[in-house]
């Protein structure tokens, strides 16, 4: 659903992903041209991917893998993320 970029330059970073993507859909948050995640700068620290968010068809056979695996990290009743630790250190959030 949407691959979320940490960056130290923000303003030279969304100059370079406006002329990459054209004008973004709100401040810092692009549609990709083909059907495929969104794309979000925010800026905090090196340049890096900070967060992948998936789309599952049930959070709840999401849920129940995770737990067997070893790998629910936080969750609400609108998404779950895998825990950090399982995942090198990138967020992974998973939602409907």
């Amino acid at each position: 659903a949407e691959v979320v970029f940490a960056t130290a330059e923000l303003q030279a970073r969304t100059g370079e992903w406006t002329k990459l993507l054209g004008r973004a859909n709100a401040p810092g948050l692009w549609a990709t041209v083909m059907a495929g995640p969104s794309i979000r700068l925010s800026g905090e620290g090196a340049d890096r991917i900070r967060e992948l968010v998936l789309e599952v068809s049930s959070l709840e056979r999401a849920r129940a893998f995770l737990v067997r695996e070893g790998l629910l990290g936080a969750a609400t009743p609108l998404s779950l993320t895998l825990d950090p630790a399982g995942t090198q250190g990138l967020a992974i959030r998973l939602v409907p």
